[in-house]
């Protein structure tokens, strides 16, 4: 049980990435009306069980590693363990999982840094958003040892939505041009 508690997280995430993105490509498939056409895209999911299996054993070392600098469960503990997350491994995660996703879909560097630069904003944003609030919980609850299946249960549906922004170019696209119109655009001078 000891070794299931310590191996299991950090080979969850990849798991857990393939089934969100078998259960994107289901939705994409019902509101495509195309759910008895195609088939599900393996080759894809394999792509994201890889790409969130590199972050299994990541994750596990970033959280063991705030554990140790920043001891404890107090408010300011946890209140920087979250900084530190979201500004840190947020941008990180983005990113690996773009140059990721694209070098194993066997495109050009440009072309990874190309749909990162398009995209990082709109997540990051979401990112914002969401993992504040889980990882206050995350850090301030749990045993660090349960940390990294916690935060890859959540990263479930949150993987729905990256595999969503990776490959439904229409979502994506109106997410992109919603935060640039809406947050990027007032803040530019003329």
């Amino acid at each position: 049980m000891r070794n299931l508690t310590r191996d299991l997280p950090k080979k969850s995430n990849g798991v857990l990435m393939g089934f969100g993105d078998v259960s994107i490509q289901l939705i994409e498939r019902r509101s495509s009306g195309n759910s008895d056409k195609d088939g599900i895209d393996w080759y894809r999911t394999g792509r994201l069980f890889l790409i969130g299996l590199g972050l299994g054993p990541a994750l596990h070392f970033w959280y063991k590693f705030l554990d140790k600098r920043l001891p404890g469960a107090n408010a300011l503990s946890v209140a920087k363990k979250v900084l530190l997350d979201i500004s840190i491994a947020s941008p990180i995660c983005i990113a690996y999982f773009f140059i990721g996703t694209n070098i194993l879909e066997r495109r050009t560097w440009n072309d990874a840094i190309q749909e990162l630069k398009q995209k990082f904003l709109a997540i990051f944003l979401v990112d914002i958003a969401v993992w504040p609030a889980a990882q206050t919980f995350n850090f301030y609850l749990l045993p660090p040892k349960y940390r990294v299946l916690y935060v890859a249960v959540l990263t479930y549906v949150y993987n729905m939505f990256l595999s969503g922004m990776k490959h439904m170019e229409d979502t994506a696209d109106r997410l992109v041009d919603f935060v640039n119109d809406s947050i990027v655009k007032p803040f530019k001078r003329k």
